[in-house]
């Protein structure tokens, strides 16, 4: 009967308050840290992946229409995590929407409004229909709002245009210059030569420097076909970056998968499997936006609870 009172669930050894911490925890460490911080170890990684399994991932509070932005910009990368159990590596895509980037300071850049979304085993379609409800709720359904997307040049991000109306595609520079300075040798003046052919919007030119870098064996012609290929396939994603008309500003991606998945999910060497990877990924997400997980969080299985008579509860909540 006391059981019923203070909700205990039959055959349950670990309270819901403690799972609700033990899932604060996993968002931050691994399993095995988590049980020191939470209870000193008393419960094993098996048991505490079972706990993060079963935590409701809870709805954060709708936010109010924002009808003043005119421009959007939507950070889309993917965290690389491997599995354990002998398949091929998998990805955790990542879209960060916030509104245009605000300089604080000479090296630090804030996202005003940012809102993370991440997304794992789901539809490309599935995931951009879900980013689009939630600019949807945050902006309103409007023709007079522009949307750059920035990313590597993935299928799956590129498809966002698809998806998302007035949107652009940005390539991610990062992602270009790893492509660039292979080229190059170390020579800076090869590597301004390309830029500025990729500035002026010049192709052939561009095609004919890297030949001529192959030609004087300071590259190989592999880096070079790969190199060409890139920026081929991104040609508009670059051009962007000096269009007056446009506002793209710089892409962050990069950074942001690192600091939100990569952290916790690849940084270090580790193994997932899909249950736990889906559930430590939405939990992480959440507690990144202020959310707390609470006990209320895990639900139980008892359908009939006695009520608690009033001196119990008020010793329940002391």
């Amino acid at each position: 009967m006391l059981d019923e009172y203070v909700d205990i669930q039959p055959y349950e050894r670990v309270d819901n308050f403690l799972k609700a911490e033990i899932a604060t925890h996993v968002t931050e460490y691994s399993y095995a840290k988590s049980s020191q911080h939470a209870c000193e170890g008393a419960l094993t990684r098996q048991t505490l992946k079972r706990i993060v399994e079963q935590a409701e991932t809870p709805q954060l509070a709708a936010a109010e229409q924002r009808t003043e932005a005119k421009v959007l910009h939507i950070q889309a990368d993917e965290d690389h995590v491997a599995l354990q159990d002998q398949r091929r590596g998998t990805i955790v895509k990542l879209a960060v929407i916030h509104e245009p980037p605000q300089r604080e300071g000479v090296k630090r850049v804030s996202l005003p409004q940012r809102f993370i979304m991440s997304s794992y085993q789901e539809a490309t379609e599935d995931f951009w229909l879900r980013i689009a409800d939630e600019i949807s709720d945050r902006y309103g359904d409007r023709e007079d709002m522009r949307i750059y997307i920035h990313g590597d040049g993935a299928s799956w991000i590129r498809q966002g245009t698809k998806w998302l109306r007035n949107s652009v595609f940005v390539l991610d520079r990062y992602h270009l210059q790893q492509y660039l300075r292979p080229l190059c040798g170390g020579q800076e003046h090869c590597a301004k030569v390309l830029w500025t052919c990729l500035k002026n919007g010049q192709y052939r030119k561009l095609s004919h420097a890297v030949q001529a870098l192959v030609s004087m064996e300071i590259t190989q012609e592999e880096t070079a076909d790969k190199f060409l290929t890139y920026v081929r396939n991104n040609w508009d994603g670059i051009q962007v970056y000096y269009d007056r008309l446009h506002e793209a500003d710089k892409s962050c991606a990069e950074g942001l998968v690192s600091h939100i998945l990569s952290t916790r999910l690849s940084s270090r060497p580790k193994g997932w499997l899909d249950n736990g990877l889906a559930a430590v990924s939405n939990l992480r997400v959440y507690r990144l936006h202020g959310g707390k997980i609470r006990p209320e969080h895990f639900h139980g299985t008892q359908q009939n609870r006695r009520k608690m008579p009033k001196q119990i509860r008020s010793a329940t909540q002391r």
